[in-house]
């Protein structure tokens, strides 16, 4: 049982944790029964703070705003203590307290492919001349650019059809949305600004944004929705201004929604 959770805490990066937040004991240099005792209850303390942080966050949701209000659901170390060392498989047991949302799954498996290619190789865009992508009018037809580093571009965004040298819609569109994910002004033209952040190894930046949003999964109720509805629930997402029905797992409805900001114009 010791083992599996040993292995569960040094896996502990993939679930959006800090490592190093949960030092394992060294039981091969413990030579006496005293040692191997307080190596197996710091081992436990170090378990009991996982499970907490995997189920309820590293950090309390009020340190981040006092316009956040969720319910707390903190662990019970007595139970965390008996659920681990009765399991069949303790390393499974300990998982059970990360969040079990699809989102928090889905982040889980960007963050592996985001530190994978992290390893891989950097795909340079050379400089150039600017691209832009225009849109047909009445009076032009739309203005689709052709260019070698496309290809290159297209690669880097993971965009379909790599080898298409064209600098069409849906270049633009991803151009567009990289640009605003970098606080970049997002005009969807490929110039000189653009290639050197496409270029720059920021993708920390993208990492973190990741980190982040698994720990505020871990702020909202294991259990979203009511059971009784088909585990039905509403989500409100303020930066790009859509509101979901969800249920079942699946979304039933959605609409624009206006956000106010904090202070005297906030949302009720």
């Amino acid at each position: 049982g010791a083992k599996g959770v040993i292995a569960r805490l040094k896996d502990a990066a993939a679930e959006g944790l800090n490592q190093a937040d949960y030092p394992v004991p060294d039981f091969a240099a413990a030579g006496s029964p005293d040692q191997l005792a307080e190596a197996e209850l710091k081992l436990t303390a170090t378990m009991l703070d996982y499970a907490r942080q995997a189920q309820s966050g590293r950090m309390h949701w009020s340190q981040a705003s006092a316009d956040i209000l969720y319910p707390e659901h903190p662990t019970d170390p007595a139970e965390v203590l008996a659920n681990i060392s009765t399991a069949r498989d303790a390393s499974a047991a300990l998982d059970g307290y990360n969040p079990p949302h699809k989102l928090y799954k889905d982040l889980k498996a960007k963050l592996a492919e985001l530190r994978g290619q992290g390893d891989g190789p950097m795909i340079y865009i050379a400089e150039g001349p600017a691209l832009a992508f225009k849109a047909a009018t009445k009076k032009q037809g739309e203005v689709v650019p052709e260019d070698s580093r496309v290809p290159q571009l297209r690669a880097k965004l993971g965009l379909e059809h790599p080898d298409d040298i064209r600098y069409d819609a849906k270049v633009a569109a991803a151009v567009r949305k990289f640009q605003e994910s970098v606080d970049l002004k997002p005009t969807g033209v490929l110039d000189d600004r653009t290639v050197k952040a496409i270029n720059s190894p920021k993708r920390d930046r993208h990492i973190d944004t990741v980190l982040v949003n698994m720990e505020r999964l871990r702020w909202l109720p294991r259990q979203l929705g009511a059971a009784s509805l088909g585990n039905a629930y509403v989500i409100l997402n303020v930066p790009d201004f859509t509101l979901k029905v969800m249920q079942n797992g699946g979304q039933v409805w959605t609409t624009r929604v206006v956000t106010g900001k904090p202070g005297k114009h906030a949302t009720p």
